[in-house]
């Protein structure tokens, strides 16, 4: 199964697999919902909620992916700022900070660190963003994954955002 690389205008794209940033070793791809994912993805969860914080670990570790899990928008921007993430998949509503502003203070941050590149932040959201993509750009949230969601849905997740797609073969 594969997902289809950004669209050009995206405000991310996939990892280059020719980067140092790129590090998934070809020997450690799990298998789960009929998806193959390195193990060593790097994934930040930010959400407050002990029951969906499990929630997500839970689905990542189908595929043997061991996320960082921040419970506060606060503790997420600390921890972008000393790591590197493949992605992070933001709650919206939460304590201290909420998802909006941690996720506008990670793109401040990035914008003052020469080389590192440009996170996709997914907002990981039971609330409506997914109808307003045009404030969700302006925030710099780069998609939407709707809760409740399933293994498959966030595997398609990562496919979209974090795995570098084979060039496609003119004729």
């Amino acid at each position: 199964m594969s997902a289809s690389a950004p669209a050009p205008g995206d405000a991310c794209s996939p990892c280059d697999p020719d980067s140092a940033d790129f590090h998934a070793d070809d020997s450690a791809w799990s298998t789960a919902c009929g998806v193959s994912l390195p193990a060593s993805l790097r994934v930040l969860v930010a959400e407050d909620c002990p029951i969906n914080q499990a929630l997500a670990c839970a689905m990542l570790s189908l595929w043997g992916i061991t996320p960082v899990v921040a419970s506060n928008g606060e503790e997420a921007v600390r921890l972008a700022a000393g790591q590197r993430f493949d992605i992070i998949l933001m709650d919206i509503e939460m304590p201290v900070m909420d998802g909006l502003m941690a996720t506008l203070a990670i793109r401040r941050q990035e914008r003052g660190r020469a080389g590192w590149p440009r996170v996709p932040v997914v907002a990981y959201t039971a609330g409506d963003l997914a109808r307003r993509p045009l404030m969700m750009r302006r925030w710099g949230i780069d998609a939407v994954l709707q809760k409740p969601c399933d293994a498959a849905a966030v595997a398609q997740c990562l496919l979209r955002w974090c795995i570098p797609q084979a060039p496609a073969v003119s004729a």
